[in-house]
């Protein structure tokens, strides 16, 4: 992969920081919002079409085509209810074929989904009126307290800390010092990360750029999309994503992975991994948080990672519990503000303290 000389220089900048943490956030992350996965994309999208079968009136042929495909099933096994693997099969057509028109429906088809799923921007708090002076549990949204739990993350990762003017009984913001650096890697189409970081700029001011970077290997509802199919080339928009994703991972000395169970078709992300790590000497921690109902995916990660990388653990936990936990810590003996300051401390111990499911695993 071919980086530039100004995009190495920036990298050699912020790696001075004490800690360079990426996260690398799965679809398991996005889904405590309710956005679909690859297992219910199907059954989440037909209840959008029979909701309102004229908007989506183009998802009809879409699903003809899918259904076209239980003759696979006279012959193979196959998961004809999951997404990927039905795109897959239609997507060797097209590169055989030469069929465009498939590939370009199927495109707006997943971003469809995923906007309609996405958070409304209604969803986020309005402060008017006699509310403009509140500062309580739900900063973030009056209305949806999935989002505030968000927001209690994007806020620590932005070092923020928000307080009430009793002047004016307005809440104002700010962004503070941390020694540690924070850069998010994505395979996540939706907006939610975005949405709440542009809704702290309420209060904080705009966001200098390089202030969590935000890397999205699959692209964006708001603009190109890489499909969950075998053939996840990188154009050449997505390329400067996958580069500024390559020199975080180079420079990372904790990589925390959320929500990704790392699948054996993800071959292509193993190898990203492996050759963006071959010039990392900081390397100090790998963690690992997904719910793992049968035991494979910490068998995908002990496959791929040495057992004699000594700081690699696993917990089979759901991030909604590392949400709550995190908003419990920071709201704790809060006053008239509140200092987004604790995701440190809240991660170390989720990551050490284990549930009775955890004990039966042996790291």
């Amino acid at each position: 992969m071919i980086i530039s000389q100004e995009d190495k220089n920036i990298a050699v900048k912020q790696a001075v920081c004490d800690e360079n943490i990426v996260y690398i956030l799965g679809a398991g992350f996005s889904a405590y919002a309710g956005l679909p996965v690859m297992s219910n994309f199907l059954t989440k999208s037909k209840d959008i079409y029979f909701e309102n079968p004229e908007k989506y009136k183009y998802f009809e042929a879409l699903f003809k085509e899918f259904d076209k495909m239980a003759k696979i099933k006279n012959y193979f096994t196959s998961n004809l209810f999951n997404i990927e693997e039905i795109l897959s099969v239609l997507e060797m057509n097209v590169a055989v074929g030469g069929e465009t028109k498939i590939r370009d429906n199927f495109k707006t088809y997943i971003k469809d989904v995923i906007k309609y799923y996405n958070f409304d921007k209604d969803d986020f708090r309005l402060y008017k009126d006699r509310d403009l002076g509140s500062l309580d549990e739900k900063p973030f949204s009056s209305k949806n307290d999935v989002i505030n739990r968000y927001g209690y993350f994007a806020a620590s990762l932005l070092h923020t800390k928000l307080f009430n003017m009793e002047e004016t009984h307005y809440i104002q913001g700010e962004l503070q010092f941390s020694k540690d650096h924070y850069s998010i890697i994505t395979f996540n189409y939706d907006m939610i990360i975005e949405q709440i970081k542009k809704h702290i700029e309420f209060f904080t001011g705009k966001i200098e750029d390089g202030i969590l970077d935000i890397y999205k290997l699959h692209g964006s509802v708001d603009g190109d999309i890489i499909p969950p199919t075998w053939a996840k080339s990188i154009t050449p928009e997505m390329k400067s994503i996958w580069s500024g994703a390559f020199l975080k991972l180079q420079a990372a000395t904790q990589i925390r992975i959320i929500g990704y169970s790392l699948p054996i078709t993800d071959s292509y992300f193993r190898y990203f991994l492996k050759s963006a790590l071959l010039e990392n000497n900081r390397l100090k921690k790998i963690d690992i948080i997904c719910y793992d109902a049968n035991g494979s995916v910490s068998k995908n990660y002990l496959d791929f990672i040495d057992s004699q990388f000594p700081n690699f653990r696993f917990v089979n936990k759901k991030i909604d519990d590392y949400l709550f936990d995190l908003k419990n810590a920071t709201v704790k003996n809060r006053r008239d503000f509140l200092s987004f300051d604790k995701l440190e401390e809240v991660h170390e111990k989720f990551m050490t303290v284990k549930t009775d499911d955890e004990r039966l695993f042996n790291f």
